[in-house]
């Protein structure tokens, strides 16, 4: 006689088994460390003003905004690029960091462990041919902000991600690397405009990230909240190449290459910095996850002992 399955058993088994995998599934908590929304106050942010010497909305022991002499908050709030007279013109440069000497000082004043994140909301507009937007950590924020050099990504720009108007979101930096790279590879690029479902578009926000892991040093960077890297295996590395023991990060910053005549203002809307920490187990947790992965097989067992004394 073909024995039947043992259905609540099953039921039990399998929801031991999900119960289970939602105790040791990681997550990461994330803190903000800096914010600012860059939002219009009608007193000291107003469209067209300047946001040098400026304090960040959140962030404390942040020193204030620096920018170039382009930048500006925009007609309805963000940051854009402005000559006096035309918003989108320039290539408007923005940082902040910690009042740290350069080169000196822990991952954003606090952190040697878990992970930073740095976000921004931006809307790509109408920019110009060759034209694109960045976001950067800042190994120095007191140096120049952002070198207009074609690399942007001297050594007070250790890791940054840029997005421009045909979809195409790229990480640089001089601290970057990933597996197998050769002399003479390209950069690390994916055309989000050709994801399904990627959200893209160039005339409303959009968000960009990019992550460092300051324990494993690998990197990541996301777009509208959605990993599209992790097949480059990017990690950071020190001037040797090797995966890199420490990588100072004093600030943040953003930087807006490429101006418009018309149309839709290229603007960063938002730049946020967190901290995420991911949980493990604790060992007690760890002992009760044993616990209920051996119950369905004890409770299995019991039944088989009791027909058997049937």
């Amino acid at each position: 006689m073909k024995s039947r399955p043992n259905v609540p058993i099953i039921l039990a088994a399998s929801g031991m088994l999900a119960f289970t995998l939602g105790l040791t599934a990681q997550t990461t908590t994330w803190t903000t460390v800096l914010h600012d929304s860059f939002s219009l106050n009608g007193t000291t942010r107003v469209a067209g003003g300047d946001p040098q010497g400026l304090a960040v909305e959140e962030g404390a022991g942040m020193v204030f905004w620096r920018r170039n002499g382009s930048t500006a908050f925009g007609p309805n709030g963000g940051i854009v690029g402005y000559d006096g007279a035309n918003y989108g013109a320039g290539a408007p440069h923005l940082s902040i960091g910690y009042p740290t000497s350069p080169g000196v000082g822990p991952h954003f004043g606090q952190f040697t462990t878990g992970q930073l994140k740095l976000t921004a909301s931006v809307t790509i507009g109408d920019l110009a041919s060759q034209g694109w937007i960045g976001i950067s950590f800042r190994g120095n924020p007191d140096a120049a902000w952002f070198p207009s050099d074609p690399g942007f990504s001297n050594n007070s720009n250790p890791l940054w991600i840029r997005i421009d108007a045909d979809g195409w979101l790229t990480v640089d930096g001089t601290w970057l690397s990933w597996e197998g790279r050769q002399a003479g590879d390209p950069l690390p690029s994916v055309k989000v405009s050709d994801i399904v479902d990627s959200g893209f578009t160039t005339q409303t926000p959009v968000e960009i990230a990019v992550s460092y892991n300051l324990e494993t040093y690998a990197v990541d960077v996301y777009f509208n909240g959605q990993s599209i890297m992790a097949s480059y295996g990017l990690y950071t590395k020190n001037a040797n190449g090797d995966p890199a023991t420490m990588l100072i990060m004093n600030g943040a910053g953003l930087y807006i290459q490429g101006s418009t005549s018309g149309g839709v203002v290229p603007t960063v809307n938002t730049l946020t910095v967190e901290h995420g920490v991911t949980a493990v187990p604790e060992p007690g947790t760890v002992a009760l996850i044993i616990g209920l992965l051996a119950l369905p097989g004890a409770m299995l067992l019991r039944i088989r002992r009791r027909k058997n004394r049937a």
